[in-house]
């Protein structure tokens, strides 16, 4: 049976006014979150992820996916049936909820586990290196530090493209649940934010009056 993330370069159907609708970044922008969980996740959510899913496919990034992780397309399939799964969806939330709950928390956790796991596995590299020891020593941590260097961008490669899946579904009307709230803010709270702001600029709200002398260089 197919899945709703299947077919994820599909274009979204219809002419609905899509202007009422925000976007993945329309919520991060209007985001429940201090200051700290804000510059996180501006350094964590790729500000472009179609042109970071194409950047990712001319590194080779899907390869890794196949040949290191062996688990090509199992994120986009039923999960463990929780959110403490990093490698699959959890199968209890709805699209939008599995998909942003896995670019916000399990990717981010094994971007955090890999990137600290290389750290001691390099400097043991580099001193083996230094100080001539054990030759299979030396090629078992150098390998430990590429395997788990390699698996940073893979991260990043699923972080985008479930912020894609996440977007695309927001442009189709999907909405999160009153009750599902992240780290990011980046949930139900941020689409009350997000329809606070349009509201503002609906045609019913008024429009303050802007007289000629507020506009330098231009003469009544």
């Amino acid at each position: 049976m197919s899945t709703p993330f299947e077919n994820d370069d599909r274009a979204i159907e219809g002419d609905a006014a899509l202007e009422t609708k925000p976007s993945f970044y329309d919520l991060e922008d209007h985001a429940e979150a201090g200051l700290v969980k804000r510059g996180l996740a501006r350094y964590l959510i790729t500000q472009d992820y179609e042109r970071s899913i194409k950047w990712h496919r001319r590194l080779g990034t899907p390869i890794i996916k196949r040949l290191v992780v062996h688990t090509a397309n199992r994120d986009l399939e039923p999960g463990s049936g929780n959110d403490q799964g990093n490698y699959r969806l959890n199968r209890h939330r709805s699209p939008l909820e599995a998909v942003t709950n896995f670019a916000l928390r399990g990717s981010v956790k094994n971007e955090l586990v890999h990137t600290v796991v290389s750290i001691p596995t390099s400097a043991i590299a580099v001193y083996g290196m230094v100080e001539g020891v054990n030759r299979w020593l030396l090629g078992a941590e150098t390998l430990a530090t590429g395997l788990n260097m390699a698996m940073v961008p893979l991260q990043r490669y699923n972080r985008a493209r479930m912020i894609r899946v996440a977007d695309r579904l927001l442009q189709r009307g999907e909405e999160f649940r009153p009750d599902y709230e992240n780290w990011a803010g980046i949930d139900s709270r941020a689409m009350d934010n997000y329809r606070a702001s349009w509201a503002e600029l609906s045609p019913e709200s008024p429009v303050p009056a802007i007289s000629a002398e507020a506009l330098p260089g231009i003469e009544s």
